[in-house]
């Protein structure tokens, strides 16, 4: 059994269900600061690059664009992890980040403000 677990198709398999994951929170997180800056301001935005973008564009247009972006840099990543040993625990470092930095913090917030 530990012979199938390292088999080529259960690390593609892995790989994806990472990716899924990753994007699902990418989506999670454009959702969950759309709606925080337009109750609060793109001023609650964190990134300063994305607020610097919010400002150019708007909040939704520049979110679609960052949120597009990232999602296809994990496809992107997706494709060359096959040869790129190191993709894959990165993604998963990405999801732990993106839950701690991104997804609990706007999830207080929000449940803050309409409690």
């Amino acid at each position: 059994i530990s012979g199938c677990l390292r088999s080529p198709a259960f690390r593609e398999r892995e790989i994806l269900i990472t990716a899924t994951l990753v994007i699902i929170l990418q989506i999670l997180d454009g959702i969950f600061t759309g709606i925080g800056v337009s109750i609060f301001g793109i001023h609650a935005e964190g990134n300063p690059i994305i607020r610097g973008l919010m400002g150019h564009f708007g909040a939704i247009p520049a979110l679609f664009l960052v949120k597009s972006v990232a999602i296809g840099v994990v496809f992107m990543l997706v494709r060359l992890s096959s040869e790129v040993r190191w993709i894959h625990p990165a993604l998963r470092g990405v999801a732990g980040i993106y839950i701690v930095a991104a997804i609990i913090p706007w999830s207080g917030i929000l449940i803050g403000h309409f409690a």
